[in-house]
């Protein structure tokens, strides 16, 4: 009765730590696997942001300011506000003014006139778009959005302004555990305008050179601004809120002078709270590595002794 005990105790002082130290090992890697898994990166979208319109916009007239707050980094959306301008001869009869716009809109409010005239619209188009990677049909689809909209113009109107609002999804991207990119592209050439915006509008003309983009983004509560393609013009401190909006500018998206291809403007965020939740999670995963290994081998060292111990009795007898 004792031996069997015995025997039962030495089988015990193997297999606790053994068992124990295989079940923290594979907790740890598991915990490490978390802290490292690189998210699925979505395609970036070729079709960027440009003005269409019947109206004949001269070089150099169109502004288009990109004020980009209420940032979910969990649901990858943001809020956008988006005034443009542009000046035209004074005209009258309907009119055409439409936005290409990268990725997910949800368009919330429209509005266009002067400074001291709101123009009645008389149609409001969303088409939302989704076109295959032909080189991979099975990857992610580019979305894009277009806004196009009816009114009629006014002979005493040279200036026209207004504001575009909408909820912006897609052009946040997961680029690792805490680490983010807000990716906006910019049309550089007649080529990056989608083929349904002359459908949709065949007599508009496209406009996307010598835009003067002015990009706005107020950077989340608990997040840090890592950098950027291009340095900001400003930082600029709202009082009221405790999150800062940095700015740029962006007036010829060309690179090295060579259109041809989407400018893709892109800004580096970093979530502090899933920054620290990283580290917490490579520090358990060395401390249950580290425990389980140690287990482990201490597990083999009991065996490996009692194996031993098993051998020199037998020699004995």
């Amino acid at each position: 009765m004792v031996s069997k005990l015995f025997l039962v105790l030495r089988i015990a002082v193997i297999l606790f730590p053994t068992v124990s130290g295989v079940l923290l090992t594979n907790f740890g890697a598991n915990k490490l696997n978390e802290a490292y898994i690189v998210p699925f990166m979505p395609r970036m979208n070729p079709h960027g942001f440009l003005i269409f319109s019947t109206m004949n916009l001269p070089k150099g007239s169109t502004q288009a300011h990109f004020w980009i707050g209420d940032i979910s980094l969990e649901e990858r959306t943001a809020n956008v506000n988006v005034y443009y301008e542009f000046y035209v001869s004074p005209s009258t009869g309907e009119q055409v003014i439409g936005f290409q716009i990268p990725y997910f809109c949800d368009l919330l409010n429209f509005s266009i006139g002067s400074q001291s005239e709101r123009l009645e619209v008389s149609k409001i188009e969303t088409v939302h778009l989704e076109d295959e990677n032909p080189k991979d049909p099975m990857s992610d689809k580019a979305k894009t959005t277009l806004i196009y909209v009816r009114f009629f113009s006014s002979p005493l109107i040279e200036k026209y302004s207004g504001n575009l609002i909408f909820t912006w999804e897609g052009s946040i991207i997961k680029e690792d555990f805490s680490n983010y990119i807000i990716s906006i592209p910019l049309a550089d050439s007649p080529g990056d305008s989608h083929k349904k915006v002359l459908e949709y509008c065949p007599n508009a003309s496209i406009y996307f050179e010598d835009i003067r983009v002015i990009i706005a983004i107020q950077i989340p509560e608990d997040c840090e601004y890592k950098g950027s393609i291009i340095p900001p013009i400003q930082e600029l401190a709202v009082t009221s809120q405790t999150q800062n909006s940095i700015l740029w500018e962006i007036t010829n998206p060309n690179i090295m002078g060579l259109p041809g291809s989407t400018y893709h403007f892109t800004m580096s965020l970093e979530n502090n709270v899933e920054s620290e939740l990283r580290d917490h999670l490579l520090f358990d995963s060395g401390l249950y590595m580290g425990l389980g290994v140690s287990l482990v081998f201490g597990g083999l060292y009991e065996a490996i002794k009692i194996l031993t111990d098993i051998v020199k009795e037998r020699r004995k007898t």
